[in-house]
Formats: structure tokens, sequence, C-alpha cells
């Protein structure tokens, strides 16, 4: 399998006082992925956007790709 790039959204929520990974989203393109991490962030405490490129197969993966950030999120 050839390498590929993936769009991700990543909500974090506030719970108990302290910031917990919600849903992962994969997205089609980066444009889909900045309209719904805008769209999240009204919702969540933060949002993380990004991409991440490799090989699922190998399980190959390049560093991710900060895109958007949104409210709470950890340090990036």
């Amino acid at each position: 399998m050839a390498r590929k790039t993936f769009f991700k959204v990543q909500d974090f929520e506030r719970l108990k006082g302290k910031l917990k990974p919600g849903r992962l989203r994969q997205v089609a393109s980066e444009a889909e992925a900045v309209r719904v991490g805008a769209a999240r962030a009204e919702k969540v405490a933060g949002v993380l956007v990004y991409e991440i490129a490799g090989d699922a197969e190998f399980d190959d993966w390049g560093e991710p790709r900060l895109i958007a950030q949104h409210g709470d999120t950890p340090e990036t």
C-alpha cells in the first residue's frame, strides 16, 4: 500500500476538571477538517485539526502537521 495523507479532527472535553480526549474523526480533505474543527469547537472544550501521512499496512507514520487548534488542548 502506498503512503496516504489522513486528515483528523480530535475533540477534547473537560471531565472532573481534567482535559480528556473525546471523539476522533477522519475526514476527506483539509478544507473539511478545518470546517468540522471550527464547528466542533463551539461544542467541546477544545479541538485539534491535523494531518498525518503514512502507510497503514506497515504501520509506518510520519510526524503529524497541525492545521488548526481551538480552545483548550494539550500542548502540541
